[in-house]
């Protein structure tokens, strides 16, 4: 090998040995005094999913909550079969407000990470509560009030086509209205406004929660 081709190919060797080299981590050196820093990129990525928790009563898994209501119970004796031997009638459609059994105290919780929500409910029967005989009790005749009517009202149930439809919205109240999370209880009672047949009526209603 001549001069000519070994200067020619040192210097090739030194044109490759100075180009940058694509390395994932950076390295500095320094061989003189002073500071010496390496920097590094690193990427995160967290994913949050849609989540809508509701609650009314118990918390546990396929748990109906079932609020009865005795009209009698103000009157002699208990249950539906009674004879009433008092000087006023029965307190049957008087107007006088029943609790359910226990207070008719329900806890209701929201919790939704995807902004304000939807509250809104439909009926087993259009009619009302039913006692099976083609008889009916109202919706309007069951009475629904908030511990915190701003936050996490009860709508205040119908029948359908006179209201039952209407969704009732709650506001989300963190992360600057982001997510949405309420406590409350509501009180069910019967209204006792109406003399119906006797019997045991019986209605179901069923609160959906849904982002807009």
């Amino acid at each position: 090998m001549n001069r000519t081709t070994t200067t020619l190919l040192l210097g090739l060797f030194l044109v490759f040995a100075s180009m940058e080299q694509p390395w994932a981590g950076q390295r500095s050196d320094n061989n003189t005094a002073g500071g010496i820093s390496a920097a590094v990129d690193l990427r995160h990525r967290v994913v949050i999913p849609q989540i809508i928790y509701f609650r009314i009563g118990s918390d546990t898994p396929n748990v109906i909550e079932k609020l009865n209501f005795n009209v009698n119970a103000g009157a002699a004796g208990t249950g539906n079969n009674q004879s009433y031997s008092g000087v006023t009638p029965p307190p049957v459609g008087d107007g006088s407000s029943i609790s359910a059994d226990g207070g008719g105290v329900l806890r209701v919780s929201i919790y939704a990470n995807v902004g304000s929500v939807n509250l809104s409910y439909d009926l087993s029967d259009p009619l009302g509560l039913s006692d099976g005989a083609g008889n009916h009790i109202p919706f309007d005749e069951i009475e629904v009030q908030s511990a915190d009517p701003s936050g996490l009202p009860a709508p205040p149930l119908a029948n359908a086509g006179a209201g039952g439809a209407i969704s009732t919205p709650i506001t989300g109240n963190l992360m600057g209205g982001r997510v949405t999370r309420r406590d409350s209880t509501w009180t069910f009672s019967y209204a006792n406004n109406q003399i119906v047949s006797a019997g045991t009526y019986n209605g179901r209603v069923r609160y959906t929660v849904s982002a807009p």
